[in-house]
Order: C-alpha cells, then sequence, then structure tokens
C-alpha cells in the first residue's frame, strides 16, 4: 500500500511520522463511504459529531466532546479549513466534490491553526490542477428524484508552469420529509457549486495554487426524522 502524506503541521509529511492524531481520506476512501457533503464525515470518523442551526448548512462541529452551542454567532471549538482558508459556521456545510483529501486533526491544534482549534481542525483540500490534460463526469440518480451530476476538466496552458483545473457540481433531491400542512416539507437538496483553481510554478523553488470556489443553497429547512 502507498504512503498516506498529510499537512497536520503545515507541510507535507508521511502520517506515520505525525505526532498527530489524524484520520485521513482519499478521494477514493470518501467515494466508497458515500461522503457527498463535509458534514456526512461524522459517519466514518469516530468522536465526530455535527450539528445545525437553521439548514443543514449552517453546522457546528463537535470533536472529543468540544464543540460549541448551535445557537448564533458563538466561538467555535473545531475550525473547518478549505484550501488552507478557515470557514465560518454559517453555510460551511460545503459539498466534497473533486477532493484530493480530508484530514480530521484531534485535539488542540492552535499553534498552527488558531486558538478557535481547541477541540481539532478539518482540512479539507480540493483536488490541485496538474500538468496533464484530463478530466471527468459523472451522474447520479437515486429516490425521491435525487440526481447529482458533477466534473471537472483540467487544463496545461504553460507546460510545467501554468495549468487550471475547472470543476462543478449540481444536486438536485425532493423533500423526504412531507408538511402536512400542506407546505413545501423539509430536508430536500438544491445545490450549485463551481471551483476554478490555477496553478502557478515559474521556477523549481515557487508554486502558487489560486483556488476560487462558489457554493450556492437554496433549500427549506431541515425536519427530524428516524
Amino acid at each position: 500500500s502507498g504512503e498516506i502524506i498529510v499537512t497536520a503541521r503545515r507541510r507535507e509529511e508521511k502520517l506515520q511520522s505525525v505526532p498527530v492524531s489524524v484520520a485521513a481520506f482519499s478521494a477514493a476512501a470518501l467515494k466508497r463511504s458515500t461522503v457527498q457533503t463535509i458534514a456526512d464525515l461524522r459517519t466514518i470518523t469516530p468522536g465526530l459529531t455535527f450539528s445545525s442551526e437553521g439548514g443543514k448548512d449552517n453546522t457546528a462541529v463537535t470533536l472529543r466532546g468540544i464543540g460549541q452551542i448551535p445557537t448564533g454567532e458563538v466561538t467555535p471549538g473545531v475550525v473547518t479549513y478549505f484550501a488552507n482558508v478557515p470557514l465560518a459556521s454559517l453555510g460551511s456545510n460545503v459539498p466534497t466534490y473533486d477532493i484530493a483529501n480530508v484530514q480530521v486533526l484531534k485535539g488542540p491544534q492552535g499553534t498552527l491553526f488558531g486558538r478557535n482549534t481547541l477541540g481539532g481542525a478539518m482540512l479539507i483540500a480540493p483536488q490541485a490542477p496538474t500538468n496533464e490534460f484530463g478530466g471527468y463526469v459523472e451522474g447520479t440518480y437515486g429516490n425521491f428524484d435525487y440526481k447529482t451530476i458533477e466534473g471537472a476538466l483540467n487544463v496545461p496552458i504553460v507546460k510545467d508552469v501554468l495549468a487550471i483545473r475547472v470543476a462543478g457540481q449540481i444536486r438536485r433531491r425532493d423533500p423526504m420529509t412531507y408538511a402536512i400542512n400542506g407546505g413545501n416539507g423539509f430536508n430536500n437538496v438544491h445545490q450549485d457549486s463551481a471551483r476554478v483553481s490555477v496553478l502557478f510554478t515559474p521556477t523549481d523553488w515557487l508554486k502558487n495554487t489560486t483556488v476560487v470556489d462558489y457554493f450556492k443553497a437554496k433549500e427549506y429547512g431541515s425536519g427530524y426524522y428516524l
């Protein structure tokens, strides 16, 4: 089996060499476990739980029992980083499409990831551009008229210097919980996502990756169900 490379200490290292409790998942592992959004990580990560306020896209993360009360703009105990940028809890349950890896760091991470990571941190790394032309397109259909289409295209502009990767996803699903008063129901899915990544490597010792990410959810409220 291949080595697992993580960035728990802000640089690429072998998982065996990092003195931090890390749960690392590759893109293949996420797909195998049907992880479609960040909140789905709770199904494969021991000690990780999610709650939400005002909708499932506003997450409050708890790791090893440390988190936040999911009410209002309060200080989090676990911070989610997407492409090395910390996300606010509001609207942070982003889809996990075209992802390189996910790392869940357990325990205080204040030295490298800020004082609000008392419980830990989650690092979401999108797939970076490469110097090879390629891409993929895939779709899914399921019950409740669930439909998903996603894809990515990687294009090298200047060989070994400049490359761009464009990815996107559309998700739709009818409400899973119906309102008895004739309303719209609850727990539907209506999400649009897009991402553009640019890799610039002018020299052997300098590399810059710029990521522009777009996510929009227009959904009904969340309802409790068994």
